[in-house]
């Protein structure tokens, strides 16, 4: 059974699919002004790896994660950059893409932008007028948040505490504080539409509602996106669509935590931010999964060297799992008794793994239960009275696909590629120092190894080549 922590209800609860075998998820994606940073790149990457394991666990997934290409912010970088806000927008969606495919992430089904759903907003925006919930002021269209039923619902907060510590804008031509703007009069910015109420363009709450609804209708099963967007993004989507429809908007609302950075939330708005594309040109795109999904999704991480230098000793770790199967099934088969434990063992660990994610997706469990796993082939490979017959190197040969398709359901590709010639030569070598006991000799050659990247493992059915853990 899976459980989804849910922000409308604060508490776990059972997974339900609307449609049974199918899921279908809208997440939030970028607002294309430059480039995302690494806090954004988790949020792409969590609900990647939900997406993965829902089809995993049998689901047909449909996932909705468009784009914002039209906002004050791409307006701003337009004109520093003497450029059309269309071509900022064009720009940066390109390389969002770009960035997407290099952490990993597999594309979303539907990519929306909101520039192509203009008439829908108009659509919405025309009903919530004509229901006395949104008014016109001096050529704006605003959202008249005392018509809106339970308002604060999903930030858990009432009116009065919303209006003393939200990121509202203040301005004279709204009834309240907390009114929100559906569409903006145009102020010769180089990008606006006709309308009902005059040339101009849209505000930013309201295309994820015409474009949710276009694509997976009211409600569907899955809302996501970064714990900041809580407040007031999506408070103030459910307010448009519940208003104007009637319809509930989505059934769980699932939201990660920050990546921090000095301690503070990592932001373009605080200027702390470190870019995806930059972090990729130091770390793999596995490293940085691994850094990402180490802690739950809810729960805020921090970005250091000495967090992202553990995710590249751990992950190494898990290759070199593979390195030492490989190594061990590479040489030749003896006879003894069969030994069932592995399996016994994978089978238990497997189960704990889809435990882990069943459990609110709690990737920093899965990723213990893959260690658990590693251990126990490393364990087996060192056992004295574990000897390699058929039965024992099929069982070490499954254990490693095992490990290996696992690690996939989070994004992780470990591997053990070819040990080079040179590297292989160094290690026979060695094996005839030690055989002739020039201990010496056999500590040198490991040296070299070691100093060309790669690693030496005694074990009982002899010494095995790995990369080194820096």
């Amino acid at each position: 059974m899976i459980k989804i922590y849910n922000t409308l209800t604060q508490k776990k609860e059972e997974f339900v699919s609307l449609t049974r075998g199918k899921v279908k998820i809208y997440n939030c994606g970028p607002t294309v002004y430059g480039y995302f940073h690494i806090g954004n790149a988790r949020n792409f990457i969590v609900v990647d790896v939900i997406r993965r394991y829902l089809t995993f666990r049998g689901f047909e997934v449909t996932l909705v994660q468009n784009v914002t290409d039209v906002y004050d912010k791409i307006i701003n970088k337009a004109k520093v950059e003497n450029l059309t806000p269309t071509a900022v927008a064009e720009t940066f969606t390109n390389a969002y893409f770009e960035d997407l495919e290099a952490l990993g992430v597999k594309a979303p089904d539907i990519n929306p932008k909101a520039t192509e759903h203009i008439k829908e907003m108009h659509d919405i925006i025309g009903l919530l007028i004509e229901k006395d919930a949104a008014y016109v002021s001096e050529g704006d269209v605003y959202m008249d948040v005392s018509k809106v039923k339970d308002y604060g619902k999903l930030s858990h907060k009432n009116i009065e505490e919303l209006q003393s510590g939200a990121r509202i804008e203040v301005s004279e031509k709204k009834k309240s504080p907390l009114d929100f703007v559906l569409w903006k009069k145009d102020k010769n910015e180089g990008i606006s539409w006709d309308s009902p109420w005059g040339k101009g363009r849209p505000g930013w709450h309201t295309e994820c509602c015409v474009m949710s609804q276009k694509y997976l209708q009211h409600p569907f099963d899955i809302h996501s996106g970064g714990i900041d967007l809580v407040f007031p993004h999506h408070e103030n989507e459910i307010a448009q669509v519940e208003t104007a429809t009637g319809n509930k908007l989505a059934n769980y609302w699932v939201h990660n935590g920050h990546l921090n950075i000095g301690g503070q939330k990592m932001s373009k708005s605080l200027n702390n931010f470190l870019l995806a594309r930059d972090i990729l040109k130091k770390y793999s795109k596995n490293i940085v999964r691994f850094f990402l999904l180490s802690a739950h999704y809810r729960s805020p991480l921090d970005f250091t060297e000495e967090n992202v230098g553990n995710a590249v000793k751990g992950f190494s770790e898990l290759g070199n799992t593979l390195y030492r199967v490989a190594g061990i099934l590479n040489k030749p088969l003896t006879d003894g008794p069969a030994d069932t434990s592995l399996a016994e063992k994978g089978i238990a660990l497997e189960a704990k793994f889809v435990a882990a994610m069943d459990d609110d997706f709690n990737t920093a469990q899965a990723i213990a239960a893959l260690f658990d796993y590693a251990n126990e082939i490393k364990n087996t490979i060192k056992k004295k009275d574990w000897v390699l017959n058929y039965e024992n190197r099929e069982a070490l040969k499954i254990a490693g696909e095992k490990l290996t398709a696992l690690s996939a359901i989070l994004g992780f590709k470990i591997e053990a590629e070819k040990i080079p010639a040179e590297i292989e030569a160094l290690a026979l070598e060695r094996e005839t120092a030690r055989n002739t006991k020039d201990w010496v000799k056999s500590d040198l050659i490991r040296k070299t190894i070691e100093e060309k990247g790669f690693a030496v493992e005694d074990t009982p059915k002899g010494q095995i080549l790995m990369r080194k853990i820096k």
